[in-house]
């Protein structure tokens, strides 16, 4: 359906995944102008259900464009209404994406039963920018004492508003939200996380805005709720 959407004449569109439960035993490669929209997020679910990782490629779904060694640009691409997750024997990432640079966005979405990150921005050479978060749920696989929320590389000119890194007693993140290589001019607003070492961790970047973060902290692990 992927290929179909993406080689037709008009090369892109929208899959529409109805309300049910999805289970894929090898990653979903989601194509540029190839849109995900389902029923809502606590409706329309992919889930991973192999038993080992063989099949498993950085994420359940993942966003890319070209290959890892040389990926491509990014526009217009698009996951709305649904959950993503690594099931019950859990994978290392939900919802990896790399080459997404204009118009992207990711929204009203639960990313659960991971054991590293709920979402990646892989390394990217160049710059992800411009680039939509919002409505995101994350919950980590129970017993994964040292998972990120949301882990993003090359971030800049990009939006995170109402989202949460939640919890599965008696797990607690490394830390919620984690942006390194340069992150800036992006906008955090209403962020709340829960048992984070470090809520919101910077590294490096500059000139970003933060509005209405919080923090709960009931494990007692925690460093910071916000660090640069």
């Amino acid at each position: 359906a992927i290929d179909a959407v993406f080689y037709g004449s008009l090369q892109g569109g929208s899959l529409y995944f109805p309300e049910g439960s999805y289970r894929v035993t090898s990653s979903i490669y989601q194509k540029p102008r190839v849109n995900f929209v389902g029923d809502g997020s606590r409706k329309s679910q992919i889930v991973w259900g192999a038993a080992d990782l063989t099949n498993y490629q950085k994420g359940v779904v993942y966003c890319v464009a070209g290959t890892d060694a040389a990926p491509d640009f990014v526009f217009s691409t698009c996951i709305e209404g649904m959950s993503i997750s690594g099931g019950s024997s859990g994978a290392p990432v939900a919802l990896a994406i790399r080459g997404h640079q204009e118009n992207c966005r990711f929204i009203e979405l639960v990313l659960s039963g991971f054991t590293d990150a709920g979402l990646e921005a892989l390394p990217f050479s160049s710059i992800n920018h411009g680039i939509t978060f919002s409505d995101l749920h994350i919950i980590p696989m129970a017993g994964a004492t040292a998972a990120y929320g949301m882990r993003l590389s090359h971030v800049q000119k990009c939006v995170f508003d109402n989202i949460t890194t939640d919890i599965s007693n008696p797990n607690h993140y490394e830390r919620g939200i984690y942006l390194y290589n340069a992150p800036i001019l992006n906008v955090f607003r209403a962020i709340h996380t829960e048992d984070c070492k470090y809520g919101i961790y910077l590294a490096g970047g500059a000139n970003n805005v933060f509005i209405g973060l919080e923090a709960r902290n009931s494990v007692g692990n925690g460093v910071a709720h916000f660090y640069t």
